[in-house]
């Protein structure tokens, strides 16, 4: 593609139109954020999480799935580094890692929402 340089590296631009130092990407990580995203009901349950910390029977409610399947949900995305766990007496408590997913849902919301009607190569 384009300027995309292999081996995860590319220049990027200063504000000013220069080019900047080089950037490391780390694709592998990029990716497994994108792996445990890709999922719909993953999707729905970060969703969930972005209005604040749930148990699991809460989330199981919100998205109309099994408890059991929102457990498995939410070890992909704990491994992936998305969620916590907090253990509060009887009940364990989910919340988002990082405050950046949300928006980046909502990027590709957008992105979605201006390619539609674009025709496919």
């Amino acid at each position: 593609f384009g300027g995309v340089r292999r081996g995860g590296r590319h220049r990027a631009n200063t504000p000013s139109g220069g080019a900047a130092s080089i950037l490391p990407h780390n694709h592998p990580r990029v990716a497994e954020l994108f792996r445990a995203l890709s999922e719909p009901n993953r999707l729905s349950i970060v969703h969930c999480l972005a209005d604040g910390p749930h148990r699991v029977g809460e989330i199981a409610q919100h998205v109309g799935l099994a408890q059991s399947t929102v457990s498995a949900h939410l070890t992909v995305l704990k491994e992936a580094g998305i969620t916590t766990a907090r253990a509060e007496g009887r009940s364990t408590w989910y919340q988002l890692n990082v405050s950046g997913v949300a928006k980046l849902l909502e990027a590709a919301e957008q992105l979605i929402r201006e390619t539609e009607g674009i025709p496919h190569a």
